[in-house]
């Protein structure tokens, strides 16, 4: 069973789609129509997301494009990506353009193979500068109005550049770029078949996908043995496909015209197939069957042989390779006893058997009778032995790969049981008429041996990019009007990776000082992690675990991080600060211009950051330990008509209450008074409150009044008070540390206090869970409710959910940890971290 089944065709076309896209650059179209620069012989079209939010936001939350970082063209790809974004930036209209159509790659027949074309958008009337800018982005020079060639990075092919017709054209081969000037110079007409199928695209996709099944077809043999191929049953037809995108899949989808008789499927067989096949299978495809003429039998075999090997046929026919390259046949059967019989009528004398495990086992009398029978196109078993397993008759040429497949099956050591595969397989529809399945990483030895040598020799270079995919999955659904819908999944799922458990590992190359931190992506929309390591260096992980960028900063981070738009065009930057400055960072890691702002004493606290209306008019205040209070405008430059007067070193970062209009900042000072001051630091309400021994803030709460805004905070003695502006003062708790977080995920927050082992948790004075605790720890939210418990002791972290049960064991990370949905999938993720700098993001809930 070495040739591939003939399915693979439509599933390596696809693959080749993503060849395309992992061979260079996918930049972006036009006011004119970039479907008029399609040649009339492309073999596939994508149509790509926006540049760059669109692509950022795909490619930056994808686990399995994170998987391919390790090829070079990948991050050069991004690069590429970002430099033509920062281009296009200079001028309005190209920067509309871009935003507003989507860019397409084609793929084109060569004479040597195939090309990859990309068609951006260009107006004819831009800034000049955005010429040289572009070009310097693709690697070339200027390129308005003429032809130009460019290398944008080493990882990346020569490029061959042109403007046609308010279009900018992109080819890594010259024939390429050719058939595209000329379609457009013959009017540009587009394929009148191509655009049916494009009609049919679905919205809210994150890219469109058309292929000509022939023509995508004859690109095969680029990369695969002849003896591999079989008989392509390709139509030629275009296939429209609706690419999503998730956090650890793609999922493509559409519609293409039927390539077999077969109206429906039981999907009872599809799950005795999966209970019958090993686990130890990497690939297999299963075919719907009604009777004999959905096999296609040879016109010319005896009657006598259809009637043994084809009458009793109903339900899927399922070629299946183990990851020892062995092969398995499996033939559906209502009555499996029947079947038995008429196969057995093919030895007048008796077949040979042997018994394993209580099953009977029979060989055929002679090699050859499949292929005689239903032809030579595939390859099928020679001589092969058979038996019995629930509603499947299974053949092998193997006996002992038949008895192991007995065993497999009495064990329930099946496909359907099997930790890595259930999660796949348990997705798959039991009414395709075709299902195709492949764990990619485990395949990857039989799947070399179908390619040329070229081709495998790439899949060896890139071992380590396969061994991260899991499950690739292509089922073909029928429908009412006689087309089959088109079903593929591609899945993350590293090799080795514990079941359930992190999506990805980081390390920071020292202990943890400071975070872990989540912010907010502007360009995706996802988080971020930033984590601060015991030399201060400041480290950003994006929601894939991809290292972004390193910063060295002066000294620890003070407090946590907040995000600004400093420049009020929808980009963040990171604003904090250390004792000794004040820190403004961009998305690349570069300090903001103006920038850190060293002070001239040290801080005492953390920055308090103010947006009093909401017009990003930010205000900044920084506690010195002289006892003052710097107010810095987003230019990092004291903001004129501040008169706040000097006191005691304010303990935490001033606090913003607005009430009936009015606007408050209160700090609380070290030598425990409290101060209500205005926008200019003048006193705006005088406060009764006293905080005697105070060393923690853990809460302002506004009240109905200034006067009953209360203050909740920690003295020397671990004694928590609550106190109004107005000066009554309640005790929450005597003794331990506490902390104030909403447990219960009712938008109030809870009163935590570790004491003598235990950790309570309560709501006023109603008692919500209680439990042991080992040593010190620190406190996290959980955005849907629950908290995470980091032990530090014991370098573990632990989820606490609202009734204080604990549904995951421990995790590792005893330096802190952080909950939110990272990857925009709808799912928590918590992030941790471990005193030995491992950086973890794991799941709160089963993928």
């Amino acid at each position: 069973m070495r040739r591939i089944p003939s399915l693979i065709v439509v599933a390596a076309i696809l693959v080749g789609a993503v060849w395309s896209i992992w061979q260079w650059a996918r930049p972006r179209p036009a006011a004119t129509d970039p479907w008029t620069a399609v040649p009339e012989a492309a073999a596939l079209v994508i149509e790509l997301p926006g540049l760059p939010g669109d692509w950022e936001r795909i490619t930056g939350t994808s686990q399995l494009w994170h998987a391919m970082d390790d090829a070079p063209a990948v991050p050069a790809l991004d690069s590429l990506v970002v430099r033509l974004a920062d281009a296009v930036q200079l001028d309005g209209r190209l920067r509309s353009a871009l935003e507003d159509t989507p860019p397409l790659v084609v793929l084109v027949r060569t004479g040597g193979g195939f090309g990859t074309l990309a068609v951006l958008p260009f107006p004819d009337k831009v800034d000049p500068a955005v010429f040289g800018a572009v070009g310097q982005a693709l690697g070339a020079g200027p390129v308005a109005g003429e032809r130009a060639t460019g290398r944008p990075h080493p990882a990346l092919p020569d490029l061959h550049i042109a403007t046609r017709k308010g279009l900018l054209l992109v080819a890594d081969h010259a024939d390429a770029l050719e058939e595209s000037l000329l379609h457009l110079d013959a009017g540009g007409a587009p394929d009148g078949v191509m655009q049916q199928a494009r009609a049919t695209w679905g919205a809210g996709s994150d890219a469109h996908l058309l292929i000509h099944a022939q023509r995508g077809a004859r690109l095969l043999d680029r990369w695969l043995l002849p003896d591999a191929m079989g008989t392509i049953d390709a139509p030629d037809a275009w296939i429209a496909l609706d690419l999503r995108s998730r956090p650890e899949q793609v999922l493509l989808g559409g519609s293409m015209p039927a390539i077999d008789g077969v109206d429906h499927a039981d999907a009872q067989a599809l799950r005795d197939v999966l209970h019958v096949l090993p686990e130890d299978a990497v690939a297999f495809q299963a075919c719907a069957v009604e009777g004999a003429d959905d096999l296609h039998p040879v016109a010319t075999a005896p009657d006598s042989l259809q009637d043994a090997l084809l009458s009793w046929v109903h339900g899927l026919v399922t070629r299946a390779i183990s990851d020892q390259g062995d092969g398995l046949l499996l033939m559906g059967a209502t009555d499996p006893g029947e079947a038995v019989r008429r196969i057995g009528a093919l030895c007048p004398s008796g077949c040979d058997t042997a018994s394993h495990r209580g099953v009977l086992q029979l060989q055929l009398p002679v090699a050859g009778l499949h292929e005689a029978v239903l032809g030579t196109d595939r390859e099928w078993p020679a001589r092969p032995w058979c038996a019995v397993l629930d509603e499947q008759v299974v053949f092998s040429d193997r006996r002992e790969v038949l008895e192991r497949t007995i065993d497999a099956w009495r064990d329930g050591q099946v496909l359907a049981r099997s930790e890595r595969a259930r999660r796949t397989v348990d997705g798959l529809s039991g009414d395709a008429v075709r299902t195709m399945w492949c764990d990619v990483a485990r395949s990857r030895p039989w799947l070399k041996g179908l390619l040329r040598a070229e081709a495998a020799a790439r899949m060896d270079s890139a071992a380590g990019i396969w061994d991260r995919f899991g499950a690739f999955s292509l089922q073909l659904l029928p429908t009412r009007h006689g087309d089959r819908l088109v079903s593929l999944v591609l899945e993350h799922d590293p090799l080795g990776r514990p079941l359930d458990r992190a999506l990805w590992t980081a390390g920071l190359g020292d202990a943890p000082e400071a975070g872990p931190w989540l912010v907010k992506d502007h360009t995706t929309g996802a988080l971020q992690v930033l984590v601060q390591d015991a030399q201060h260096r400041l480290h950003l992980f994006g929601s894939t675990g991809k290292a972004l960028w390193t910063h060295l900063l002066d000294g620890p981070v003070m407090g946590g991080v907040h995000q600004v738009d400093r420049y009020r065009n929808g980009k963040l930057q990171l604003l904090f600060n250390t004792a000794g400055q004040v820190h403004l960072i961009d998305r690349l890691g570069r300090d903001v211009e103006d920038f850190p702002v060293k002070l001239k004493e040290p801080a005492s606290a953390p920055i308090a950051l103010f947006d009093y209306d909401g017009r990003r008019d930010y205000r900044i205040l920084v506690p010195i330990t002289n006892g003052s209070l710097l107010n810095l405008g987003i230019d990092g430059r004291p903001v004129k008509g501040w008169e706040a007067k000097s006191g005691a070193p304010a303990v935490a970062a001033p606090a913003h209450v607005r009430i009936k209009t009015k606007d408050y900042l209160v700090v609380v000072r070290q030598d425990g008074s409290v101060q209500a001051l205005d926008r200019q630091g003048g006193e705006r309400h005088t406060v009764e409150l006293r905080t005697p021994g105070v060393i923690d803030v853990l809460r302002v709460r506004p009240g109905l009044g200034i006067g009953t805004t209360r203050v909740i905070w920690r003295d020397s003695l671990n004694t928590v008070f609550s106190g109004t502006l107005d000066g009554v003062v309640d005790t929450l708790a005597v003794g331990g540390k506490a902390w104030l977080t909403d447990v219960d995920a009712d938008g109030e927050r809870d009163l935590l206090v570790l004491q003598h082992g235990r950790l309570s948790a309560r709501q006023g004075n109603e008692p919500l869970w209680e439990v042991a605790v080992e040593g010190s720890c620190e406190i996290g939210p959980v955005p849907n409710g629950g908290t995470l418990v980091s032990e530090v002791d014991r370098d573990r972290v632990r989820w606490i959910r609202t009734d204080g049960s604990e549904p995951l064991p421990p995790m590792e990370g005893g330096h802190g940890a952080a909950a939110g949905d990272l990857n925009l999938d709808g799912r928590v993720e918590v992030v941790t971290v471990s005193r030995s700098g491992n950086v973890q993001c794991l799941p709160l809930e089963p993928r």
